[in-house]
């Protein structure tokens, strides 16, 4: 017979010899095509899907929260109007911000505070920043905090870290006691201290977390062409910037019936570029009245009136 069971088993029992493929050898086949249809795949989801999306769908969605950027136009637009703290609440009301000052020149503070005793910064008066933010919070919405920082003026390093977390401490203490935002005064950028001065404003801005942090600049070093680098490494880590006029000298009788001063009138157009570009504030002194009158005049929106010692 051609075709005996025996011979057809044998033929049958070679083939499975020769087909028979190593465990291993299978494995190996299974993950070269598994990466093949995941690089296939991964490129034509990079096709189809913009940037964003193929990393929503590759890495997931963020479950931590980011909290919400400072708007710096709406920042910039506060025309906040002097106050002291202790003061007489009639002064201020109906207004919708103020500028306070919390300390002087020299550091000293105008307050008193849980902060402030325990850092040793004891002062003669019985104003409790508690007590006077709370009070003025209820009648003006917007309170500005006019700060003059210390700690850059110190020798060395460690003591500039050290007075820069007292200071942050007291920051954070005006906020918490209803202040809305921190505006850092006195001080003159430049390439010497820039990069002391934007660490300072990341440290404050650490500490106080969300409120605003803006830095006062000098008219002479802001309209100086070379600075620009300066003014953008500023705004890229402050909330906002503040175009600082109090030096200017304008003639405080130069007012005509209708309230301008030509000079003030003239720095304000001077200064238009300034403003725009950096998304600034203005900021003058009570006793410049020929700006005021001129700024309210013109119906600015972006003018602080602080109150100098």
């Amino acid at each position: 017979m051609p075709f005996s069971g025996k011979r057809f088993r044998h033929y049958h029992g070679h083939n499975r010899g020769t087909l028979k493929l190593h465990p291993a050898v299978i494995v190996g086949i299974c993950l070269a095509v598994a990466v093949i249809i995941t690089v296939i795949v991964g490129n034509l989801l990079n096709i189809w899907l913009d940037d964003e999306a193929y990393r929503k769908l590759t890495e997931g969605e963020e479950t931590e929260t980011t909290a919400a950027p400072v708007i710096q136009s709406a920042v910039r637009n506060v025309n906040a109007y002097p106050f002291t703290l202790g003061g007489n609440i009639d002064e201020v009301i109906g207004q919708t911000s103020v500028s306070v000052a919390l300390n002087r020149t020299d550091g000293s503070l105008y307050y008193t505070s849980d902060v402030a005793m325990h850092l040793g910064m004891t002062v003669e008066t019985e104003v409790s920043l508690f007590e006077s933010v709370s009070e003025l919070n209820a009648f003006v919405p917007y309170i500005s905090g006019v700060f003059y920082p210390q700690a850059l003026s110190r020798e060395t390093s460690d003591l500039r870290y050290a007075v820069t977390a007292e200071e942050s401490a007291l920051l954070r203490e005006f906020l918490h006691a209803g202040g809305s935002e921190i505006l850092l005064c006195g001080l003159t950028p430049s390439a010497d201290n820039i990069d002391e001065l934007t660490a300072y404003v990341k440290t404050v801005k650490f500490t106080v977390e969300k409120a605003p942090v803006g830095v006062a600049i000098p008219r002479a070093v802001a309209a100086d062409t070379n600075n620009w680098r300066l003014l953008a490494e500023l705004g890229a880590v402050c909330d906002f910037l503040v175009l600082d006029l109090t030096a200017e000298l304008v003639d405080e009788s130069d007012i005509n019936d209708a309230g301008i001063s030509p000079a003030a009138a003239q720095i304000f157009t001077d200064c238009n570029y300034l403003l725009i570009a950096y998304d600034m504030r203005l900021l003058l002194s009570e006793t410049q009245t020929a700006l005021i009158s001129t700024a309210v005049t013109q119906m600015r929106h972006d003018f602080q009136i602080i109150r100098l010692e």
